[in-house]
């Protein structure tokens, strides 16, 4: 930014006027570098309570070890180690829940095979996470930026993968839009795979939201479903609300 200052005098009043010239193009990797991604501090609640979509019981294993069944336990899904207790514990999810998975799956051409499989394939991802989570603990994290004075920004996230990658973009393009009110051209956008993807997908499924996304119905092959229903597991980053 280059500023230049004039002066004069008008009548018994001396006049001074700053003048401030800054280039109109801005590349949006430029704001893009400029946000930054911190723990947030202000964020108490668990995972399960901060966002729908968790809702399951989590069972205190009191004494097993010297009982008859205490391998099968162990090896049982859902068995997991509360590291913030100091117990352990067995995940369960209330009996059926899939989040619609299997009736959305059905409704749109997939055997009741493939149906049950991804029904199960939902629900062992989300005992996975949620196991994930009791032993490990969880973060949250706040995404942040200003650039030229526009800023944006978003806390409460509990994957820094996603408030790393998909956030920071969206935090970047919040403040490109503030930006290009002002009058100023933003350069260099990317071209969002996700959202494009996302335009020629008929489902997505995910334990927050459930299933979600329908453009157009179509008949599908077993391995199609697998295929798309991963696919749109990895886009939509369902592990993290």
């Amino acid at each position: 930014m280059k500023r230049s200052t004039h002066r004069h005098r008008d009548e018994d009043t001396l006049v001074t006027v700053t003048v401030e010239s800054d280039s109109a193009i801005i590349d949006f990797d430029d704001i893009r570098e400029s946000i930054k991604v911190e723990y947030d501090e202000t964020m108490s609640e668990t995972p399960w309570e901060h966002c729908d979509g968790w809702e399951h019981t989590a069972e205190t294993v009191k004494s097993h070890r010297y009982e008859p069944y205490a391998d099968e336990l162990e090896k049982s899904e859902g068995y997991v180690w509360n590291e913030g207790d100091r117990e352990y514990v067995v995940i369960k999810l209330a009996d059926g829940e899939d989040w619609g998975t299997y009736k959305y799956a059905r409704a749109r051409g997939a055997s009741r095979g493939v149906a049950r499989e991804l029904s199960a394939h939902c629900r062992k991802r989300a005992i996975e996470q949620l196991s994930k989570w009791y032993r490990n603990g969880w973060e949250w994290f706040h995404v942040f930026g200003e650039y030229k004075g526009a800023m944006g920004s978003c806390g409460g996230i509990d994957d820094y993968e996603y408030a790393d990658g998909e956030m920071r973009n969206e935090i970047a393009e919040e403040i490109a839009a503030q930006l290009e009110d002002e009058g100023y051209t933003i350069v260099g956008r990317p071209v969002e795979p996700r959202k494009l993807t996302a335009r020629r997908l008929t489902t997505a499924v995910s334990a927050e939201r459930g299933v979600h996304v329908d453009t157009y119905p179509r008949r599908m092959t077993a391995d199609a479903w697998r295929a798309e229903y991963q696919s749109n597991l990895n886009l939509d980053n369902w592990g993290a609300c």
